[in-house]
């Protein structure tokens, strides 16, 4: 796997002109990645957590007919398998360790009170929910799509109350893959065909993102500071500076699935056959040693202390379902 180096030095010679900057250029950090959890019996597909002694990782197998919801949860010593209804869960969020909402093939959404989790949404629609985001706990988005396409896109809501449907946002045969905002007035639903579209708390309008390219997962810092990301064979990373996308160089073999950033933190992409790549703030940068595997990386996540977590598994494949989550400290800087 190859890799492009943002170059620090020229911005450093420019910064040194204007007295801004002084010494050699910054190398960029490596990271080592290990394995914390393998061969589990589904793909894990999305991560989340509210503390670093609160992460939760979902998914399943994946099959045409929708298998078993997975839910793992790591207390910061071990790892527990829950117990959970439903079919196989694409993507979890939350407000606090005891309410996390989870939503899946067959339109399945769970929800977790800190005690157990429940069936919000019986499994019994055609649509696959990909991805939820939510500014507040009465104010929840869900996206999704029928796989197979010629169905318009679905993107539901949730008041506190009850979820519902809100037509006329995505096109006819257009799959929404994930949402996420920074407040209630600001909310991305990204997917393929470059898609973008936003919520400003009235409308959704549509913008243009400058690609073609099917986009599956979206996430920033701030409003005016946001990324996405996809692909296929080649890997697609766009952003967003408060008024337009454009497109991020990386050079990678294989489409990108995972984006994580948070305010104040670096930025970290997954994506096929064990792509792992992140940006501390000094360039983009592979492990300091080859992936530790060589299954799909869906997700990516961070616990705020500089720990990063990834997690997939045979996502393009037929073969036997296979869950991976790795883990990664932050680089000592020596």
């Amino acid at each position: 796997m190859r890799r492009r180096v943002w170059s620090y030095g020229i911005a450093c010679a420019l910064a040194w002109a204007l007295g801004a900057c002084s010494g050699p250029a910054a190398a960029p950090l490596h990271r080592s990645w290990r394995i914390e959890q393998q061969h589990l019996p589904g793909a894990i597909l999305s991560l989340w957590s509210s503390s670093p002694s609160d992460l939760f990782a979902a998914g399943g197998p994946l099959r045409t007919d929708g298998g078993e919801s997975l839910v793992l949860h790591y207390d910061g010593v071990t790892w527990e398998t829950m117990t959970t209804p439903g079919t196989t869960l694409w993507w979890i969020f939350g407000f606090a360790a005891d309410d996390v909402w989870a939503t899946g093939e067959r339109g399945t959404i769970l929800h977790y009170d800190g005690a157990s989790w429940s069936q919000v949404e019986t499994p019994s629609h055609d649509y696959t929910l990909w991805g939820i985001w939510g500014a507040s706990p009465d104010d929840i988005w869900s996206v999704g799509g029928v796989a197979a396409g010629g169905a318009p896109s679905v993107l539901r809501h949730y008041d506190g109350v009850s979820w519902s449907d809100v037509p006329g946002v995505g096109r006819d045969g257009e799959l929404l893959f994930k949402v996420w905002g920074t407040a209630a007035d600001d909310v991305w639903a990204i997917g393929t065909g470059g898609a973008t579209v936003h919520w400003d708390g009235a409308a959704w309008t549509r913008f243009d993102s400058g690609v073609s390219a099917r986009l599956l997962t979206v996430r920033g810092r701030a409003s005016d500071d946001i990324y996405a990301v996809g692909g296929l064979g080649t890997p697609t990373v766009i952003h967003f500076d408060g008024a337009r996308w454009s497109p991020v160089a990386l050079e990678a073999f294989g489409g990108l699935m995972g984006v994580w950033t948070a305010p104040g933190q670096g930025l970290a992409v997954s994506g096929t056959r064990g792509i792992l790549m992140t940006d501390e703030g000094d360039g983009w940068a592979e492990p300091a040693a080859p992936s530790p595997t060589e299954l799909d990386l869906h997700a990516v996540w961070g616990d705020g202390t500089g720990r990063l977590y990834a997690s997939g598994g045979d996502l393009l494949s037929s073969a036997a379902p296979e869950g991976v989550i790795l883990s990664s400290e932050r680089p000592v800087i020596r």
